[in-house]
């Protein structure tokens, strides 16, 4: 980054855009884009077993959502549970689970509530376990992802 940005410095203000300075230019724009931040979707799938399944999850985020769990609330073999969800929703029950307390994390946390009692909720044993759960997710602390909002 610092030598493009060195090189740009050295460039005449109206460069050709076609050739190696346009080519300079357009990766130095591109490197200094910001990144788009990892979205919060919960897919939701059209199958009625899993439909229900996926409201109790996103009502109860921090039960023990596993996947033998799921299956029997579900009405299916955790195989079946794991083969269709991840027809349903391009994710694995483990993975949707997880991506609803994230977004029920998010929300607690926008609303003001305090790290500690949204990680005690979701059933996280301490709060540095949810945050390093959350910095994988979104790349950044809880703390850091509000802070100038």
């Amino acid at each position: 980054m610092r030598e493009l940005i060195d090189e740009a410095t050295r460039l005449p203000v109206e460069y050709d855009v076609r050739g190696r300075d346009g080519t300079v230019m357009d990766l130095l724009l591109r490197e200094l884009a910001p990144r788009p931040v990892p979205a919060l979707h919960l897919p939701a799938p059209d199958d009625p077993r899993l439909r229900d399944l996926c409201a109790a999850i996103r009502r109860s985020p921090g039960e023990d959502w596993t996947t033998s769990y799921a299956a029997a609330r579900a009405h299916l073999s955790p195989r079946s549970l794991h083969r269709r969800f991840a027809a349903a929703t391009g994710m694995s029950p483990a993975r949707w689970v997880q991506q609803a307390r994230l977004v029920h994390a998010v929300t607690l946390l926008a609303r003001g509530t305090p790290v500690t009692s949204v990680a005690t909720g979701l059933g996280y044993a301490t709060p540095s376990a949810f945050t390093a759960m959350f910095r994988r997710a979104l790349g950044t602390t809880p703390s850091a992802y509000f802070a100038g909002v």
